[in-house]
């Protein structure tokens, strides 16, 4: 169903890799995939400051997992 993720069908696939027991509503989904936007912005901090937090990366990319599984991950 999903041979390429692209901007047309990646919350189509997000959603239908999302496991989250105590999501209460779309407001949670959406702060879940802030996850990612978050790393962007440490990454992006990193090359234009040379300023790297690999703690909170790490977090981050651990809660995807957790939340979105492996394939999805």
């Amino acid at each position: 169903m999903f041979d390429v993720i692209n901007d047309d069908n990646f919350f189509l696939y997000a959603a239908k890799n999302y496991d989250n027991p105590s999501c209460t509503g779309l407001d949670d989904f959406y702060e879940d995939l802030n996850h990612i936007k978050y790393i962007k912005r440490l990454l992006n901090r990193f090359t234009s400051k040379g300023e790297l937090k690999e703690g909170l990366i790490i977090n981050h990319i651990l809660s995807i997992y957790n939340i979105f599984g492996n394939d999805a991950g």
